[in-house]
């Protein structure tokens, strides 16, 4: 069934949401992650008239740019408002309530933009964190039905990794944004509609076999497994976690040590322009698994 023939319904990871007829997903990608239905438990999406101004609430962060997060009116309530700039000043472009309890989301917005950047993001963090789950800076694939997430920072390679793997005949999933949840049978990886400088997205998920934190060098390859404690300082930079909330951050690096301590974590040493690259982790890496 062709995506655009289905309802409005999405499952990503772990996540089920329904949106209403009324508010689009501009996210290209997002069509790749649509199903025919959902359990009762999805979350559910909808347009509604909130007035377009600041809070009365507390603040919990600001972004100092785009959007900032206040509390909602009772425990489990979010309250996010997403900002355009023009000479220096910011008014309200978007609004969206969170409620957890209930797994309703209320959106408004001036204009055609859409439920988009950044409260898609925004709400999966939060209702990831509900599932122990969480977003990694990675680029993902699966091989042999284990999932391998390549994390890095911003120019470590994870784009320019996934063509090399590509053009060796590996479909890769998702080159910026990936979910891991730390499940009863392990943690397992979920790819995401939030993709990189390849524009695309497909929808995977398998259990999670390894993470390898890229570290892109002049020449040579070398791969050597990275103890606990120099994982969690490496991965945790390029993890995306609810900031704007305390005890969630908490539960967030709980649920992120767990997935390290459960996964054979490695660090990948390479030369960014050779093409030798996915054999060598075919050799080192998927072998092994």
């Amino acid at each position: 069934m062709a995506p655009d023939s289905l309802g409005n319904y999405y499952q990503v990871g772990p996540i089920g949401l329904q949106l209403s007829p009324d508010v689009a997903w501009p996210l290209e990608s997002s069509l790749q992650f649509k199903v025919s239905s959902l359990d009762s438990s999805k979350w559910q999406i909808i347009r509604d008239d909130l007035p377009l101004t600041l809070p009365n609430t507390e603040i919990l962060f600001d972004s100092a740019g785009s959007w900032a997060a206040y509390t909602g009116q009772s425990t489990g309530h979010y309250d996010f408002v997403q900002f355009s700039l023009s000479e220096n000043k910011r008014t309200v472009q978007a609004r969206m309530l969170v409620d957890e309890k209930n797994h309703l989301v209320k959106v408004n917005w001036k204009g055609d933009i859409g439920w988009t950047f950044p409260f898609d993001e925004l709400f999966f963090l939060n209702a990831f964190s509900l599932k122990k789950s969480l977003l990694l800076h990675s680029m993902s694939l699966i091989h042999n039905n284990k999932a391998y997430l390549f994390c890095g920072v911003s120019g470590a390679g994870k784009s320019t990794l996934g063509k090399i793997f590509e053009a060796s005949g590996y479909q890769v999933l998702c080159d910026e944004r990936n979910a891991v949840s730390m499940t009863t049978a392990g943690p397992h990886m979920s790819s995401t509609p939030f993709y990189g400088t390849s524009e695309q997205a497909y929808k995977g998920e398998a259990p999670l076999a390894a993470i390898v934190i890229l570290d892109p060098s002049h020449s040579g390859c070398d791969l050597k497994a990275a103890s606990f404690t120099e994982a969690v300082p490496a991965i945790y930079p390029m993890s995306f976690l609810p900031h704007y909330d305390r005890k969630k951050m908490e539960e967030g690096m709980g649920t992120l040590e767990d997935i390290i301590q459960n996964t054979a974590i490695y660090k990948l040493n390479y030369n960014k322009e050779s093409s030798d690259i996915t054999a060598f982790l075919e050799d080192k890496l998927f072998s092994q698994a």
